[in-house]
């Protein structure tokens, strides 16, 4: 999700065939800048700007409005878009905004993202250690992957630690918690994205299947929300993540629903202090073209990812309570 803005175009500050990525950075610190997921993505974009003898004819007038919107910028009939690369080593960072690193906007923050270890909780928590936040992975008693995803995120010059505790069970997420305010000094965030097992079909599922099914990714979930309640810094975010929905799944489809119901029932009970509750929910959705169904499936862990940062981010402090469907169709859910 990005955010767009109108600017004077000519208030860029610079030609298109001039853009560099210190001019980028100009545009950024001046107050005009881009959406955070893509602010670093700024290395050799050409900007539009005010015309002269020799690009009169595709540039606008001066005085007119350029349209940014993630990593393109609109202006009259030029549109610019810039790769996003892979580092950004060597570049010059951006001025600080209220004593936050433009590039870093959850400086300053901790993120617990459960089951972090794997899936689209390790592309999370990944995300958010490039925003700047001290990412704690959670994750129940498997310290191996944890701990690849905690040197990967250091090595990207990252911070991260790795927490083990079986979230269905309440003493061992309150002492998960303790840990962490212990060795962070605060809590920030709370990222929920413990999937559901894999179980029986409905015809063959046990009641011990059943109460499995629900143990991480809805008790899990109350347990964190509960704790959240007390324990999480104002202004602070709750985050949770739905994965695809599986047809074949009946408790899987289940909680999903229970998760996202959750989320929008206990959100005002987090208003007094400022703490936003939200939930992603992704996935192919269906709809009449098998090619385009096909190209849904796909959908990246990178996509919800950054949804993720936006809902964490300061600019997100009045999205509360609600459920963004990430399926491609632009179909009202059911």
């Amino acid at each position: 999700m990005t955010t767009a803005r109108r600017i004077p175009a000519a208030r860029a500050g610079f030609e298109a065939k001039d853009a560099s990525p210190d001019s980028i950075d100009q545009l950024w610190s001046a107050g005009y800048g881009f959406e955070t997921a893509v602010r670093k993505s700024w290395a050799r974009t050409r900007c539009p700007h005010s015309p002269d003898a020799n690009n009169a004819r595709s540039l606008p007038t001066r005085g007119s409005l350029a349209l940014l919107t993630g990593n393109r910028i609109e202006c009259g009939n030029i549109i610019a878009e810039a790769p996003l690369p892979q580092s950004t080593k060597g570049r010059q960072m951006s001025k600080p905004v209220d004593g936050v690193p433009a590039d870093e906007p959850l400086s300053g923050k901790t993120a617990l993202v459960t089951a972090a270890y794997t899936g689209i909780g390790r592309s999370v928590a990944k995300t958010l250690a490039a925003q700047g936040a001290q990412v704690v992975i959670q994750h129940p008693h498997f310290p191996e992957p944890a701990a690849e995803v905690v040197k990967e995120i250091t090595e990207a010059g990252g911070k991260a630690l790795a927490l083990a505790a079986d979230i269905a069970d309440r003493t061992e997420y309150e002492e998960l918690v303790q840990a962490l305010l212990e060795e962070c000094g605060g809590w920030h965030l709370l990222v929920n994205t413990a999937a559901v097992p894999e179980s029986e079909p409905f015809a063959k599922l046990s009641s011990e299947g059943f109460d499995s099914g629900f143990a991480a990714p809805v008790k899990g979930v109350f347990h964190g929300l509960q704790l959240a309640l007390t324990h999480l810094a104002d202004e602070g975010r709750v985050i949770n993540v739905c994965d695809p929905a599986d047809p074949g799944s009946a408790v899987h489809d289940a909680t999903r629903g229970a998760v996202e119901q959750l989320g929008q029932a206990v959100a005002p009970d987090f208003v007094p202090r400022r703490i936003t509750v939200n939930t992603v929910s992704y996935g192919a959705g269906t709809t009449d073209n098998a090619e385009l169904e096909v190209a849904l499936a796909a959908i990246s862990p990178a996509e919800p990812a950054a949804v993720v940062a936006y809902l964490a981010s300061d600019a997100a402090s009045t999205v509360n309570a609600q459920v963004i469907r990430l399926d491609g169709t632009g179909k009202p859910p059911q």
